[in-house]
């Protein structure tokens, strides 16, 4: 009986063995292959690393992406312009051709002007400037012309240059001609005009004739101003600090003032009307022909009057009024 048992026993065992051990068998030859798949795909793909891509064309490189701004900046940008040799850019140029304008109106700060006269029946405007901003603006109408510096800052941009050319037509005088300039520097050459009045600040004026069929009036602060002749039915001259020198002065009648500054005018011919001089704290030097014939109607103060001439009643009168400055009246 114990043996039956024992081989039953073996028996089962061995039945065991065999159906565990197919299984047990294909699980460990499964693990080897999937090891193996993995190592299987490392060579490939190592190989696909190392095979050489094949040899392309190369693309042509894509254009430059701009976005809109930066594309409308760039149609907005103008063509770098060649510096003029004298670093002056004409700002404006025009011509005015037809009938002369009745009334010229200058109004500059720092600005230089020049008026001059030419033989055509024309007049010329022309705006120079070595910096493209704060520019004169101008306006005309037909009857009118008008420069005007509108921008108080013009002045305080360092190193700026701007030069204003006025050319007028010298058979075609306007009938009104009124020039300011408060900083800037005025030349005129020989000028005309039925009534013209000039007003300087800091700058110099220098002119050759300046011709008034009625009024003349020279407004000096300042600055330096001189004339080599002068003509008007009627000047009036005033200045605060600055030097005035009138020379060939023609003017029936006439008056000048001065505050602190001192003013030497010479006549060609003796005044005709009633005329003034008055100073405060300057001096006034007034130089007439030997056969002017006048008198003279005084307002002293602490100052000086001198008079070469012997004064009566006969003439027209000389109004001479000074409070501590010094009113000389020479003969030529």
């Amino acid at each position: 009986m114990k043996l039956k048992k024992h081989h039953a026993l073996t028996a089962l065992a061995a039945a065991a063995f065999l159906t565990v051990m197919p299984a047990s068998l294909t699980a460990q030859d499964a693990e080897p292959a999937a090891v193996l798949d993995e190592a299987e795909q490392e060579t490939e793909a190592t190989e696909q690393e190392e095979q050489p891509a094949p040899e392309t064309e190369p693309e042509a490189a894509a254009p430059e992406q701009t976005t809109a701004p930066e594309q409308a900046a760039a149609q907005q940008t103008p063509a770098q312009e060649t510096v003029p040799a004298d670093g002056m850019y004409t700002m404006f140029h025009q011509v005015f051709t037809g009938n002369a304008f009745k009334k010229i109106e200058i109004n500059l700060m720092a600005e230089e002007f020049i008026l001059v006269s030419s033989g055509s029946d024309s007049t010329m405007l022309e705006i120079k400037s070595n910096i493209k901003e704060k520019v004169p603006v101008v306006t005309q109408d037909g009857k009118s012309l008008k420069v005007q510096q509108k921008d108080k800052k013009a002045n305080m941009l360092a190193g700026r240059i701007c030069t204003v050319k006025l050319t007028l037509p010298q058979n075609l005088p306007p009938s009104e001609l009124v020039i300011s300039v408060s900083e800037g520097n005025l030349t005129l050459e020989p000028v005309a005009a039925s009534s013209i009045k000039i007003t300087t600040g800091t700058g110099s004026l220098t002119a050759g004739k300046i011709r008034a069929d009625k009024d003349l009036t020279l407004a000096i602060g300042d600055g330096r101003a001189s004339a080599d002749a002068v003509e008007a039915q009627t000047l009036i001259v005033t200045g605060k600090k600055g030097n005035i020198t009138l020379k060939g002065v023609l003017a029936p009648k006439f008056s000048v003032s001065m505050d602190k500054g001192a003013a030497s005018v010479s006549m060609v011919k003796p005044f005709s009307q009633q005329s003034s001089v008055e100073v405060n704290t300057g001096s006034i030097d007034l130089s007439l022909p030997a056969s002017a014939v006048f008198y003279s109607s005084i307002t002293a103060g602490k100052g000086n009057y001198h008079a070469e001439f012997y004064t009566d009643s006969k003439g027209p009168e000389l109004k001479v009024k000074f409070a501590k400055g010094n009113i000389k009246v020479s003969k030529q």
